[in-house]
């Protein structure tokens, strides 16, 4: 994360899109919090990311980044989540504080415009584009396979489906709850 936000400090925004590890730690752990973990998740080791990450939403990512810099630089200081640092292109407010001028102002929306444009820029090499894709669908289905073995060789963890027997039980054990009335409420739930 230090490399990822001194390239962005630094204006050097371009050397993240010429780093491939640099790119891929960038859409694992930015990109897919604006695109959702979940959708993340289940799509980029089954096809390019280009499918589910728009441009703007790399662009977004960047310029979150890049109004935060300084905050996450004052909270990694202070070790701590909080920080006395405002960011470059937002208002931050305080509980009951009425501000007028909320969200981005003109300066971060030229940012993004600039960020838009550079990613639509990249993404329109196609020798760059293809080798991004590669690489990510390479490291994202390294990523999932060492997950995966993880869940199956982990004995407490287990996503299997129950099988007959084990139904028949369950379903005795509900009916035999719902006749308790006070344990009847709470198993509506379940």
């Amino acid at each position: 994360m230090h490399q990822l936000l001194k390239c962005i400090e630094d204006n050097k925004v371009e050397d993240i899109f010429n780093n491939r590890g640099l790119y891929y730690y960038f859409l694992k752990t930015c990109v897919r919090e604006v695109v959702g973990k979940t959708k993340w998740k289940e799509n980029c080791f089954v096809s390019d990311y280009t499918k589910i990450v728009h441009p703007t939403d790399e662009s977004f990512a960047l310029l979150v980044l890049d109004n935060n810099v300084e905050r996450y630089k004052d909270m990694v200081s202070k070790r701590s989540k909080k920080s006395g640092v405002n960011p470059r292109y937002t208002m931050v407010t305080k509980k009951g504080q009425k501000i007028y001028n909320r969200g981005w102002s003109d300066a971060g929306k030229l940012k993004f415009q600039e960020y838009t444009k550079l990613v639509m820029s990249k993404r329109n090499d196609m020798n760059w584009l293809k080798d991004k894709i590669r690489y990510v669908l390479k490291k994202s289905k390294k990523a999932y396979r060492k997950r995966k073995m993880a869940l199956e060789n982990d004995e407490k963890v287990s996503n299997r489906r129950m099988n007959e027997q084990e139904r028949d039980e369950w379903n005795d054990f509900l009916c035999e709850i719902m006749n308790d009335k006070e344990w009847a409420v709470n198993s509506v739930a379940i």
